[in-house]
């Protein structure tokens, strides 16, 4: 079993890695990202409310700081 640090580590990374896939137009990882990000998501009680907010933050991020 895994601990909790790092599930959330895990969620951190595929939403981070999510928001740049989309960005830079890689659908199929995208779709991957997102599946893996939101089954760490409700692994820590999060709704799919809160994760959708979460890639938006993530997505503005990255347009903001232009690391696409």
């Amino acid at each position: 079993m895994r601990a909790e640090e790092e599930i959330r580590r895990f969620y951190k990374d595929y939403v981070l890695r999510f928001a740049k896939s989309k960005l830079t137009g890689k659908e199929v990882a995208a779709q991957q990202y997102f599946g893996a990000a939101v089954a760490c998501g409700r692994i820590l009680g999060k709704d799919m409310k809160r994760i959708k907010k979460d890639f938006g933050i993530a997505e503005d991020h990255y347009r903001r700081e232009g690391l696409d």
